[in-house]
């Protein structure tokens, strides 16, 4: 039985005289991954991988959408003919996946699409204090802002002055849409040709996965805390006037703690 939220790793491999495909038990690049497949490989007599890269995709259990981390490095006729491979590889292992258009970036450390229902603390929280109104599963962009300079120019201001920020709430107030252009690649490096890896549309929630100086990548624990404090900014841009929001606040404040593991006496 899979886990909602797990992200599960193939590897097409182009042999000699046929096109193999592996699903990782782990997370690791397309580079690692040939080496321990090619030891692997020869020493189960199976066909000699061909000189090149292997193609790496990834699915996302949780939303169905498949990502890859390292499409930039094969032509489109290629890239498209290993890819209905590993379609056809989590069809059969899966049942489905999204048939919206693939994530040319890692969902690790580049863009990863979620939602609310991800987040099962947030989730709870909400409908907890907001019961009997119809509740938006609006999107939550996990992002890698370090990688997408000029993305960041577009964003709220307190993203480029706030390092330390780790999300918030995106309100079609202050864009119609926002563009998710990949510009640094793995290596630090500034790509020659930027990948558009994907146009949002507003509303939505944002989170920050960079790590900085002062603290490593997000934890699960704040993540939950960015989407319920989001979301309750969400409905206080749909409800506009006459809302009860702020009559829970303390109460979804205290309660927002409380699940995300503080004791009593800390609150």
């Amino acid at each position: 039985m899979q886990i909602k939220n797990k992200i599960i790793n193939y590897f097409v491999v182009p042999c000699k005289g046929s096109t193999q495909i592996v699903k990782s038990p782990v997370t690791m690049n397309a580079k690692t991954a040939k080496l321990l497949i090619g030891q692997q490989f020869k020493n189960e007599k199976r066909p000699e991988i061909l000189p090149g890269p292997i193609f790496h995709v990834c699915y996302d259990y949780d939303s169905k959408i498949i990502y890859l981390p390292n499409a930039d490095q094969f032509s489109k006729e290629t890239k498209d003919g290993l890819l209905d491979v590993a379609k056809y590889r989590i069809a059969k292992d899966f049942g489905d996946y999204s048939h919206r258009p693939p994530i040319e970036g890692s969902p690790f450390s580049s863009l990863r699409i979620r939602s609310l229902s991800s987040f099962s603390y947030a989730k709870e929280i909400i409908k907890e204090h907001y019961k009997g109104k119809t509740f938006n599963d609006i999107p939550v962009l996990e992002v890698s802002l370090d990688k997408m300079p000029s993305t960041l120019k577009h964003l709220p201001k307190e993203f480029q002055e706030y390092k330390e920020l780790v999300g918030e709430y995106i309100s079609p107030s202050f864009a119609s849409s926002i563009s998710f252009i990949d510009e640094i690649d793995y290596g630090g490096r500034k790509r020659e040709k930027p990948i558009l890896l994907l146009n949002q549309k507003t509303p939505f929630i944002l989170i920050n996965i960079d790590r900085t100086k002062k603290r490593e990548e997000p934890t699960s624990n704040e993540k939950e805390a960015v989407v319920v404090m989001a979301y309750r900014d969400y409905l206080h841009d749909e409800e506009k006037e006459g809302s009860d929001i702020e009559n829970f606040a303390d109460l979804y404040a205290i309660k927002r703690h409380l699940y995300l593991g503080w004791s009593f006496e800390e609150v």
